[in-house]
């Protein structure tokens, strides 16, 4: 989930999404659709008069892997869940929302793809 390593940095970065299809050797394909994001990783102070404070923050990645292609729905369905873990008043982790979704949202009925859910209400 990343391609890049995973990096530290002073200051947040922006979210980001992408996607990515693995293949097996059947051909069988597996759709990938990563949300990453920099999370507080910790808060350390100098011993010096000054008492200055360095912030750590450091990437996070949530995902979502699929037999099927929905990556555009995918990227929607994970920024609302970053946008709601972080509106969130009562500190609830992030993997709470993910196994809320995973557990709450049906399948589609056979034959069908439909299926329609409210994230955040």
């Amino acid at each position: 989930c990343f391609p890049s390593g995973i990096q530290l940095h002073s200051d947040p970065q922006i979210p980001k999404a992408f996607s990515f299809i693995l293949t097996d050797a059947d051909g069988t394909r597996t759709y990938t659709t990563v949300l990453f994001f920099d999370e507080l990783a910790l808060v350390f102070s100098k011993p010096s008069p000054k008492k200055d404070e360095k912030t750590i923050y450091t990437q996070k990645a949530i995902c979502l892997i699929s037999h099927h292609s929905f990556d555009e729905q995918f990227k929607l369905i994970l920024a609302q869940i970053y946008r709601i873990h972080l509106s969130s008043q009562m500190h609830i982790p992030l993997e709470r929302f993910i196994v809320n979704l995973m557990d709450e949202i049906p399948l589609p009925d056979k034959g069908s793809l439909l299926v329609q859910h409210e994230i955040g209400n």
